[in-house]
């Protein structure tokens, strides 16, 4: 890019601290990020802090993102205890999941996300009656996860999905489909991960 005449810009490091992440190149990472701060040409931003912490959450280093959460000068915004607590969601970290998620909840304390983030890492420890207990923290607040939505464009027309809405006029052609293939998928010898899934989460009937 410099090579060419350009001059990277604060959008060009999110792209590149992003992809890093995604790749697992950490030391890479690092190394535009340290250029960046050196740039005084170029505002660090919110995002910029989120793609730091989330490169070093998805590549196990916990301690290592929230050393650097805690060296902020800066107040940490929920973007960034985020992408904090989704790493420790990927490595089962309750120590820092727990921290995370009590700073999480100190911003945005109606994330209904982050009560189901520290329930699936109580879970994945084999810490159920923890995981219970947040669950049902959650129900008593009346907080429920926004359903998930998908769509796609056929024939110049969206056809919108959200998760157990059987509203399209060819919902039951549709689930037939996904219940064919969900067989053919299970003969294959495919075995879902359904621990963190509840019934209202997936159901093809």
């Amino acid at each position: 890019m410099r090579k060419s005449g350009f001059k990277p810009d604060d959008v060009t490091y999110v792209g590149l601290l992003s992809a890093c992440s995604h790749a697992g190149l950490v030391e890479e990472g690092l190394k535009y990020f340290d250029e960046l701060v050196k740039d005084r040409s170029i505002l660090v931003r919110e995002d910029h802090y989120a793609c730091l912490v989330d490169l070093c959450g998805r590549a196990g280093r916990l301690k290592e993102a929230f050393g650097f959460i805690e060296r902020l000068e800066t107040k940490p915004s929920a973007r960034v205890w985020g992408a904090l607590l989704a790493g420790c969601n990927v490595h089962a970290n309750v120590k820092i999941g727990k921290q995370a998620a009590k700073k999480l909840l100190e911003v945005e304390p109606e994330n209904a996300g982050t009560y189901l983030l520290l329930s699936n890492i109580y879970a994945s420890t084999g810490k159920w009656r923890e995981a219970a207990r947040v669950r049902l923290k959650m129900k008593d607040k009346g907080l429920k996860k926004q359903p998930g939505c998908s769509w796609i464009e056929v024939g110049n027309r969206v056809h919108v999905f959200v998760v157990g809405d059987k509203s399209h006029s060819q919902s039951k052609l549709i689930y037939s489909l996904l219940r064919d293939l969900h067989s053919k998928m299970k003969k294959a010898g495919y075995e879902p991960n359904n621990d963190f899934i509840s019934d209202e989460d997936f159901s093809l009937t």
